[in-house]
């Protein structure tokens, strides 16, 4: 991705964060519920996990613009091609996410393949529409998710409870490291930001580590406040964050299914559209394909329907944490020494 990209378009250090910040939201939301680990060590993953994403992104910030790295040649279309497959299985992930909170919450007999095409194809047309609207779009459901969340939390105050955080049955040392792994699995959207810095105003440094400290942030706090409210009702929840609103104390936000799940619905629309995005432009890059948009969103769309219908319980294995070390850690360090390199020759 860079300035001559079909879809064209670039958008600000602020716009690139609330972009990745809304997909790691999303997969907050849908997070399952683990009666195996406690509230305290979901925070302690949360911050090792942070750690560990500041850590590994060392190789990538130190690179100017990594996806430059990508040439022509059996290196680049090899690159390209497993960027490209591991964008189409955590859009794929995405959708299949939001058609499971929708049959869990309101669709029980919804049917699959139906709903996870028309989603595919949204997200498709969303994509086509270029990057520039899907960072505004981005931006005004991250300011609706936060004022609902927070009204939410200020409206439960009277009915928290810290004891489930002194519960010691919940502490369990080696469940830590598990807990951390799941989290990082969770994070495909620090990989968006090798793309990212093509589109971007600024250096990508600035915003990713900021989209890392504020994740982490929001996570805790988060997590902290469906412990205190919802306490032991969130390990048997199917989705603990949706269960704020079974404990607000107020008639106006007693029921706010329709909202949670218009917010997690375009919310999981934009984040698939952006991986469908960066997807689309791989393949571009692997067919030299510069003055069309025919190979864009769509066809990308239909290739995620196809991992949808044939590949449902790979889609999560080939966006876990092993493939996010690969393409955001050794790939960007590979280019990075392959480049100097090539000036220590060159002097």
């Amino acid at each position: 991705m860079n300035s001559n990209s079909i879809f064209g378009g670039r958008i600000s250090g602020a716009q690139t964060v609330s972009l990745l910040l809304l997909c790691s939201m999303f997969r907050l939301m849908t997070m399952p519920p683990d009666e195996n680990v406690g509230f305290k060590v979901q925070l302690a993953a949360a911050a090792v996990s942070a750690l560990i994403q500041a850590i590994i992104a060392i190789p990538l910030v130190m690179l100017t613009c990594p996806e430059s790295g990508l040439k022509r040649g059996f290196w680049g279309i090899f690159c390209r091609i497993l960027y490209c497959i591991f964008f189409l299985a955590i859009a794929a992930n995405v959708i299949l996410e939001s058609f499971g909170f929708l049959e869990k919450q309101f669709y029980r007999n919804a049917g699959k393949v139906g709903v996870c095409i028309t989603l595919a194809v949204l997200c498709g047309y969303c994509a086509y529409l270029g990057i520039e609207g899907l960072a505004r779009s981005s931006a005004v459901m991250l300011t609706v998710f936060f004022i609902v969340t927070i009204a939410l939390i200020l409206l439960s105050v009277g009915r928290s409870d810290l004891s489930v955080f002194m519960d010691r049955s919940f502490v369990y040392t080696g469940q830590l490291p598990k807990a951390v792994y799941k989290d990082l699995s969770r994070s495909g959207e620090i990989v968006a930001a090798i793309f990212l810095a093509g589109y971007s105003k600024e250096n990508i440094r600035k915003p990713l580590y900021t989209f890392i400290a504020v994740k982490l942030i929001v996570t805790c706090g988060i997590i902290f406040a469906v412990g205190a409210i919802a306490g032991r009702f969130a390990y048997i929840a199917d989705f603990p964050f949706m269960s704020l609103s079974d404990f607000a104390d107020n008639v106006l936000f007693g029921r706010t299914d329709a909202v949670f799940m218009a917010i997690l619905i375009i919310s999981g629309i934009i984040s698939a559209a952006f991986y469908l995005l960066i997807a689309s432009e791989l393949i571009c890059g692997i067919f030299d394909v510069k003055d069309k948009k025919v190979l864009l969103s769509f066809p990308a769309a239909a290739v995620v329907c196809l991992l949808l219908t044939i590949a449902d319980g790979y889609a999560g294995i080939l966006c876990s944490f092993v493939p996010i070390l690969l393409l955001f850690t050794v790939i960007p360090l590979i280019i990075l020494l392959l480049r100097r390199r090539k000036k220590e020759v060159s002097r």
